[in-house]
């Protein structure tokens, strides 16, 4: 859902930009990546994790920050999709309920 965020200021950008469609993709990009960095970095939450009452959070409770947050976000996530999707499905046996790329980046996803 936090797509649908991302697709309306890429579709805006796009929009602004149509004539250089290089340079629409590469902030299109720096956009999306900066949304969720930015946001789980800062509050523990996206627009979405927040109306879905969830947060990303350290393993001690605290908010993740910008170094954890673009682990999870960026490099994190790339691995977890990578092998069939498997990465985000491994919460689902995980004792702690994590994701590759909650792994990666020390973090875990709870409900507020």
């Amino acid at each position: 859902m936090d797509g649908l965020v991302v697709a309306v200021v890429d579709t805006l950008i796009g929009l602004l930009l149509h004539n250089w469609p290089a340079v629409v993709q590469i902030v299109g990009l720096v956009a999306g990546a900066t949304y969720y960095v930015y946001s789980v970095g800062r509050f523990g939450q996206t627009l979405v994790k927040k109306w879905l009452k969830i947060k990303v959070q350290t393993m001690d409770g605290q908010v993740p920050g910008f170094k954890k947050a673009l682990i999870r976000e960026t490099v994190g996530k790339l691995v977890s999709g990578l092998a069939l999707g498997i990465g985000y499905l491994w919460a689902i046996w995980d004792k702690h309920k994590q994701t590759w790329h909650d792994k990666m980046a020390k973090t875990v996803v709870v409900r507020v």
